[in-house]
């Protein structure tokens, strides 16, 4: 997307008063300000990348009332009496996407894919956690509802953003490459502690496009694992390399440093159908104490999100820029020796994630090289 149409909704989503932004007029905002496409070329040909259409909301739950630290700050976590200890049950009715869903994916292949994944930190510990989403619409086929982005624990819906995407370009037919921005409250949707915060534990996200009424959805994104430690966003900042999950085989990645402040990164997805690159994170490791001191999800740090849609086997060529900035405040790293990481997030296609659900596939790599700060 373009810097300013970022930086319009990050100063928007910062400075609105709790309850305030109303989403209507922020959607129209930004569809004044819409992001141009861009193109990313690979050795296979030329890839898109990037978002033609976006759009934001921002829900008014956004757990301000509590105590805040800055983000990569130690997160102790919230007082018990503000944390669920009991989530929503499983419904067997519940229609899809709603509280209590049990997930589920289509019977048949669906028209529209889907795509979620985690965007930056939360600018304070406990504010809504900003979440992309994106939508591949084919050829002569209108998405005329709006998607759902949900938060499950063991397959049952726990939480639910405020309200849906609805996507600017959603009476036109496609084809249509979209993307979607906004902010979800890790707090229950329904049950005995409906609102209060979600407990520490392994969740995961998904992007859920309603059906019919019932409980069989139209389209359902492959999940993303969401770790939440201190009732908010698990923070790599600080923490050793450990934190990094193991990388997919379907995710191939060749990362080099090519100076302080850019990187070379190809990348060959080996599924057997087409996906979608819908996040790449950066990561900085102090080569002394082998900590994470920089990070691209750190709220200041990322200027926006390159998305690619990816051919099997066909390589994709990118230079993801290096920020050497700390992690907890943005400040510039001492002098020393850093090691690069890459982390890539690739959503795999419903007819290649075989049967049951499916999650979203994980590339990591060391990149050859290390930057140096005088």
């Amino acid at each position: 997307m373009s810097l300013d149409l970022y930086a319009a909704l990050r100063d928007a989503a910062e400075h609105a008063p709790v309850g305030t932004l109303e989403p209507t007029a922020l959607g129209r905002r930004i569809r004044r300000r819409r992001a141009t496409q861009t193109a990313v070329r690979s050795a296979g040909g030329v890839g898109l990348a990037g978002v033609i259409a976006l759009t934001a909301t921002q829900t008014p739950g956004l757990l301000g009332r509590f105590p805040w630290s800055a983000a990569g700050g130690t997160v102790t976590g919230l007082p018990a009496d503000e944390v669920a200890s009991e989530l929503p049950a499983a419904d067997p009715a519940a229609a899809a996407g709603a509280c209590g869903w049990i997930v589920e994916p289509p019977a048949d292949a669906p028209e529209i894919e889907l795509g979620v994944s985690l965007d930056t930190y939360q600018q304070r510990s406990y504010l809504a956690l900003p979440v992309s989403l994106t939508v591949h619409v084919p050829d002569g086929v209108t998405l005329q509802d709006p998607v759902d982005v949900v938060v499950a624990k063991d397959g049952v819906v726990v939480a639910r953003a405020y309200e849906g995407h609805d996507l600017a370009v959603a009476d036109d037919p496609g084809p249509h490459s979209m993307g979607s921005w906004s902010e979800m409250a890790l707090t229950t949707c329904g049950g005995p502690d409906a609102t209060k915060a979600l407990p520490d534990g392994k969740y995961t996200m998904y992007g859920v496009l309603p059906g019919a009424d019932g409980p069989e959805p139209a389209a359902l994104s492959p999940g993303q694992p969401l770790v939440v430690a201190g009732n908010a966003r698990e923070s790599w900042c600080g923490a050793g390399t450990s934190v990094i999950p193991r990388g997919d085989d379907r995710v191939q990645l060749d990362v080099s440093v090519l100076d302080d402040v850019s990187m070379s990164l190809w990348l060959v997805w080996k599924g057997d159908a087409e996906a979608s690159m819908v996040s790449e994170r950066t990561l900085l490791v102090d080569d002394e104490t082998g900590r994470i001191v920089g990070d691209s999800d750190t709220w200041d740090s990322a200027l926006g999100r390159t998305t690619a849609d990816l051919d099997p086997s066909s390589p994709l060529a990118l230079t993801p820029t290096i920020r050497t900035t700390s992690c907890v405040d943005d400040a510039p790293l001492p002098a020393g020796t850093y090691r690069v990481y890459s982390v890539v997030t690739v959503a795999p296609t419903w007819s290649d994630a075989g049967e049951g659900l499916s999650t979203n596939a994980t590339g990591v790599a060391e990149a050859t090289g290390t930057v140096t700060v005088p």
